[in-house]
């Protein structure tokens, strides 16, 4: 019988240590879009003058193992991709609700990724998280995107499923949460955003060596956290300070300015939820275009966070899940 692409199945778990697979599949849940499996073999054909027109041989030059897959963002298994997007978590509480402080370091860990395609199920050892971005508009649920990348692929393994499959639980909606920002300062304030995008980039790059078709490490480069927002604001001060440098400027400012955001995404305000923050982002954005058609003006605002004094970038997470569960295994 054929396979059912309706039976799909992403999971994770941190190894505890390098170049050995995970014992379990920890977290997991289904997909809405994306590749749950890809070798990424580059395979090239020999260019050689022959007796015939054909092309006398193919050859591999290298592959790399990725999973880059669309899913929903669920209070227990986004603890893990933070830790591994970001570098670092710190778990307090003596009960439900534990909370997940998770934020920027130099080297993150390594996990394996565990995939299922209906009877058919796959491992890939030493992956990081290459891209971890949560997507939002209007009060639809946050769909969040995660891209790993990791060394040697063990396709076809035993079956086996998530110990924790979040599919089938709430994940994080906006409605009822907090949504804040201001261009120019520290401080952000409530404004009438109507979606946006938060991206964490490792830049990873694949280490190759001659002796393996496969990278024996996948490096972390840049760790680029990009924010964009949607709103609808009763004036373009937030524009006019990006550009001049004050909320009153009428000229263009030499230098640019920091601004901050917040974001509280939410199941149950305090049990439940993921509050993401940084107060040092170079925001940019277009000044609005008139419409004939009419209606109230949006803007989106787009920044890098830069380095600051404190933590660069943080996010929080409310859970029922103790530091234990985080291990690895």
């Amino acid at each position: 019988m054929a396979l059912n692409k309706k039976i799909a199945v992403v999971a994770f778990d941190k190894q505890t240590s390098f170049g050995t697979l995970a014992a379990s599949r920890k977290y997991g849940f289904g997909v809405r879009s994306g590749s749950i499996l890809d070798a990424g073999v580059d395979q090239a054909y020999e260019e050689l003058t022959t007796a015939n027109r054909f092309p006398p041989s193919a050859y591999r030059s290298g592959a790399q193992w990725t999973v880059d897959a669309v899913s929903r963002a669920w209070p227990r298994s986004v603890v893990m991709l933070l830790e591994n997007a970001l570098g670092s978590r710190n778990t307090t509480g003596a009960g439900d609700p534990f909370t997940h402080t998770l934020t920027p370091a130099d080297v993150p860990g390594y996990l394996t990724a565990a995939t299922r395609l209906d009877t058919e199920y796959h491992k890939i050892r030493d992956c990081r998280v290459d891209v971890l971005s949560f997507s939002w508009n209007q009060a639809e649920p946050v769909e969040m995107g995660v891209r790993m990348m990791g060394t040697v692929g063990s396709p076809y393994t035993t079956s086996g499923d998530p110990t924790t499959d979040d599919s089938d639980q709430q994940s994080f909606y906006p409605a009822g949460g907090v949504f804040q920002i201001d261009s120019d300062s520290t401080t952000p304030v409530t404004a009438d955003i109507t979606g946006g995008t938060i991206t964490i980039a490792n830049h990873l790059e694949a280490v190759r060596v001659s002796r393996s078709l496969e990278p024996i490490d996948v490096w972390p480069g840049l760790h680029e956290i990009t924010v964009t927002l949607r709103l609808i604001p009763t004036n373009t001060t937030l524009w006019r300070s990006v550009v001049t440098g004050a909320d009153a400027g009428t000229a263009l400012g030499s230098a640019p300015v920091y601004g901050s955001f917040h974001t509280l995404f939410t199941i149950t305000a305090g049990t439940r939820d993921l509050d993401m923050t940084a107060t040092r982002i170079a925001f940019m954005g277009d000044y609005p275009e008139p419409d004939p058609a009419g209606g109230p003006v949006e803007i989106e605002l787009t920044g890098t966070v830069v380095k600051p004094a404190a933590a660069a970038f943080t996010a929080v997470v409310h859970n029922q899940d103790a530091a234990t569960n985080y291990a690895g295994s």
